[in-house]
């Protein structure tokens, strides 16, 4: 587990101050999520580093209001470089949104290091929002308190191994 793969591309042209990732479908949508680590690219194939950082606001999200996470495993987790994991009991689609502390960035680019267990909670689709307006919604909340505009979706193949990227 946790092992990292390759740079999903994403068909991205607008910047934007904040960004929402939900995951659409689990490997078993009848159980939580995970994930242990998220990275955003400026470019489509990963080339330079992730523009996520440690000073980034970040919040837990479930388009059904389920959304709660245990305090050791919070969505902290996705952009802390490490391979402790963010876990979601919301289930199917659970995400996040983050505010990079750099300000307005293109995302075109985004990779996902798989968690510690069960392969069945790894996300198997997501989708990719923008927005410029301020945030106003809180920790595990629907997400929906700002105008979002879709960017891009489609399917992940995670790979079974723990702690892995994927694509």
């Amino acid at each position: 587990r946790q092992t990292a793969g390759p740079v999903v591309a994403v068909n991205n042209t607008t910047a934007y101050s904040s960004y929402k990732m939900v995951y659409t479908t689990l490997k078993d949508n009848n159980t939580i999520m995970q994930v242990a680590d998220v990275s955003f690219f400026e470019s489509n194939d990963g080339t330079g580093s992730s523009f996520l950082s440690l000073s980034d606001s970040i919040l837990a999200v479930h388009r059904d209001w389920d959304s709660r996470y245990p305090g050791g495993e919070n969505p902290g987790k996705l952009i802390d470089g490490t391979l402790g994991k963010y876990l979601n009991f919301g289930k199917v689609n659970s995400g996040f949104i983050v505010t990079p502390a750099k300000g307005i960035s293109l995302v075109q680019g985004f990779e996902i290091t798989t968690a510690n267990d069960w392969t069945e909670r790894d996300p198997a689709s997501w989708v990719l929002y923008g927005t410029n307006d301020d945030i106003a919604s809180v920790d595990n909340s629907d997400g929906l308190g700002e105008n979002w505009v879709l960017i891009d979706s489609g399917d992940l193949s995670l790979p079974d191994a723990r702690n892995t990227l994927g694509s």
